[in-house]
């Protein structure tokens, strides 16, 4: 099923994009509504794919009190 709306989904965003060019107000709410969409998307992206994403909430005191946790774990 997902495959078949990926499919679909390239003409249908296609159509709806002739649709909405029709006159210039709707135009400008299609292109409005795609950009708004995209820095949105752009946003969580680059919060959740991100090589640091998790890096910037360890402090060096906690980096510490990890490594000396794991140095007695191991004795």
């Amino acid at each position: 099923m997902r495959e078949l709306l990926y499919v679909l989904a390239a003409p249908m965003v296609s159509l709806a994009g002739l649709a909405a060019f029709e006159t210039w107000w709707s135009a400008a709410l299609f292109v409005s509504g795609i950009g708004i969409a995209m820095f949105f998307a752009v946003r969580r992206h680059e919060k959740h794919h991100r090589a640091e994403a998790y890096d910037d909430k360890l402090s060096t005191e906690r980096v510490e009190a990890a490594r000396e946790w794991l140095m007695e774990k191991e004795h």
